[in-house]
């Protein structure tokens, strides 16, 4: 479930922020394609770094997305072959388990974020990206994804394009 939960995290951040990149990260691409490209082979740490170089992010939230970063590179590089996690022993077994259960108790509220910063640039993409022939991605319009990701992220207004 925890690597489930961090697959769908990374693959909501690496299709968001198209409408809002740095000026560092506009010189790595020339088009919308190539953005994509790019974008989507950043690793989940590549994505949090390229965000913040385009948003202040609530300090609550930085706290939050590194500590997810944090737990994700160490679930998905190994926990269990460390002394305190080995799955072999007793102690090693319950200890992985509170961690899994922290881990997957902080994933909630990030996958709500990575859900509000999805449906932000699809709705943006829709609106100025799109002809008015072509077909829209259908959203669910929340206003409570609205609300989170303008509570979550403010434009760095100086360094993006």
């Amino acid at each position: 479930m925890a690597l489930v939960q961090c697959q769908e995290i990374e693959y909501l951040f690496s299709k968001s922020f198209i409408f809002a990149i740095s000026e560092k990260q506009q010189k790595k691409y020339k088009t919308f394609n190539d953005f994509f490209k790019g974008w989507e082979k950043k690793t989940i740490g590549g994505l949090i770094y390229a965000m913040q170089e385009a948003f202040e992010i609530d300090t609550e939230i930085k706290n939050a997305l590194t500590l997810f970063l944090d737990m994700r590179n160490q679930l998905v590089h190994g926990v269990t072959i460390t002394p305190r996690y080995d799955i072999n022993t007793d102690w090693g077994q319950r200890e992985l388990v509170a961690f899994l259960d922290l881990f997957l108790s902080l994933c909630s509220p990030i996958k709500d974020i990575a859900a509000s910063s999805f449906e932000i640039s699809i709705e943006i993409g829709n609106r100025y990206l799109l002809e008015e022939s072509d077909e829209k991605v259908p959203l669910k319009n929340s206003d409570e994804l609205l609300g989170l990701f303008i509570n979550c992220f403010k434009l760095e207004e100086s360094d993006v394009g």
